[in-house]
């Protein structure tokens, strides 16, 4: 099962999510009725989590996550979070508008994802998406990121960084692409990606 939304309340066109009663929701009648379907995995998206950020930096939101997941572990349902990459731009990597792609971003994003995996220890894995971005990965013409590589090698390069940084983890690799052009892209990255780091790890790359 997907979970999409938190409870909370609406002001002024703000909602401000409350974790406490999400929590509970979440970890009492929706755990239950997962146990009754036979459902082995929840992945929180869209109000409960966007971005890698938003567990990193906020610490309501993170202990909320992390008490859903070790709530779920109890009754034998993995947990992964949907993050959107690149969310942000690396520091000294934003010109012009622009987030330059070269080699030492990353080693920033790997090191992201293990800060990660601190943060939220009883998370299973994660769901990456590189469509829908503040800077997207798959873009070849009026594009916010700058680049010598071409897209699959650029996606190629991103997952990589990601399942390094995710050891023991899953890493799911969320197929979703808006056109034919992006689709071939997609399954050459996908197609010279290199499973053993992950394997290794004790982790699995899923598609």
């Amino acid at each position: 099962w997907t979970l999409l939304s938190t409870n909370g309340s609406w002001a002024d066109s703000k909602f401000t999510p409350d974790w406490n009663a999400t929590v509970s929701y979440v970890t009492g009648p929706v755990l239950q009725a997962a146990q009754s379907h036979g459902i082995n995995h929840l992945q929180l998206s869209q109000q409960l989590v966007w971005n890698a950020e938003d567990a990193l930096n906020d610490v309501t939101r993170r202990g909320a996550l992390e008490s859903i997941a070790v709530a779920a572990a109890g009754k034998g349902i993995n947990t992964t979070i949907w993050v959107h990459e690149f969310s942000e731009c690396p520091p000294g990597h934003l010109h012009a508008g622009k987030c330059v792609l070269d080699d030492a971003v990353w080693p920033w994003v790997t090191e992201k994802y293990r800060k990660l995996w601190v943060a939220l220890p009883s998370v299973s894995g994660v769901v990456l998406t590189i469509s829908e971005t503040a800077f997207d990965v798959t873009c070849e013409e009026g594009c916010k990121v700058a680049s010598n590589d071409t897209v699959p090698v650029r996606l190629n390069k991103l997952i990589q960084a990601v399942v390094a940084g995710s050891p023991g983890r899953t890493v799911i690799m969320r197929a979703f692409v808006h056109t034919p052009t992006n689709l071939r892209q997609m399954t050459e990255a996908l197609a010279e990606l290199d499973t053993a780091p992950a394997a290794a790890s004790g982790g699995r790359l899923i598609v």
